[in-house]
């Protein structure tokens, strides 16, 4: 089952996050018109949050060629792996 948090802008639905059936974060999207107003780093944030509490350790699996969701996750204190497919865990503290 996967499992979805939305966040709303003006009571719209804006953004979406997801935790995958392999327990893994995917599905990020924020809307075009609300990007860089830290809505992406918040979602992210809370979710792992969520994870942690429920002892799971947050992971996502991101292609290289997304360097911009790389950046995003290494803001939110996750480091990138040597792999092709990315493989981004979070540091101790998050």
């Amino acid at each position: 089952m996967t499992l979805a948090f939305v966040a709303c802008y003006q009571d719209i639905p804006s953004a979406v996050i997801a935790l995958q059936r392999d327990g893994s974060i995917g599905q990020l999207y924020v809307e075009p018109s609300l990007r860089r107003k830290h809505i992406a780093m918040a979602l992210v944030t809370y979710l792992c949050n969520k994870m942690l509490e429920n002892g799971q350790v947050p992971f996502v699996y991101l292609p290289k060629e997304q360097s911009d969701m790389q950046e995003l996750y290494k803001k939110t204190g996750f480091y990138v792996s040597a792999d092709s497919i990315c493989m981004i865990q979070p540091q101790e503290g998050l």
